[in-house]
């Protein structure tokens, strides 16, 4: 993506907390060898920087979901700026209420950001297990509020955690 100008979104226009750069750099640092050929999903998407990162890294194919209309359309603009038409596709879904969407779906990548002003990120990893949306290789990413608390998940192993101020990426492996 370097030397691509992405549409963003200004803080004014949504509330959503995008992940910084530093973040992000050291997220791909981390993963850039597994990417690769990948079934990519960007949960609680915002303006999808993570899945088109994703896509830059060669995955094979990254699913967007997201509720909000406004941020779809920032993806819809960045995927087609980049010409990732063909390789990524948009879910526009109340993850909260509605997960099941996601249910016929195997990921070897999820990535969770949900809304910080909530226990999102509990319910979202347990629904990623109800819903069967791994696969015994998998490997769940998830970007949260440092101060957030999750109950552990019985079927998920904690394998690393990075903190960067008040954000904490965590990695999980399934059991």
């Amino acid at each position: 993506m370097k030397g691509r100008y992405l549409k963003t979104i200004s803080r004014s226009e949504s509330n959503t907390r995008p992940i910084l750069a530093r973040v992000k750099k050291s997220l791909f640092d981390i993963i850039k060898g597994i990417v690769q050929e990948s079934n990519f999903v960007d949960l609680f998407a915002g303006i999808g920087t993570v899945g088109l990162e994703a896509l830059s890294c060669s995955a094979k194919h990254v699913t967007f979901v997201e509720l909000n209309y406004k941020l779809i359309k920032y993806i819809k603009r960045n995927i087609n700026t980049l010409n990732f038409s063909a390789q990524s596709s948009i879910i526009r879904c109340d993850l909260l209420n509605n997960f099941q969407i996601l249910k016929n779906n195997k990921f070897d990548i999820i990535f969770l950001d949900p809304p910080y002003n909530g226990n999102f990120t509990y319910i979202t990893l347990r629904n990623i297990l109800q819903y069967k949306i791994v696969k015994k290789s998998s490997l769940i990413i998830s970007k949260r509020y440092i101060k957030e608390v999750v109950n552990n998940i019985q079927d998920l192993i904690r394998i690393k955690m990075l903190q960067y101020g008040d954000t904490a990426i965590i990695f999980y492996r399934v059991k």
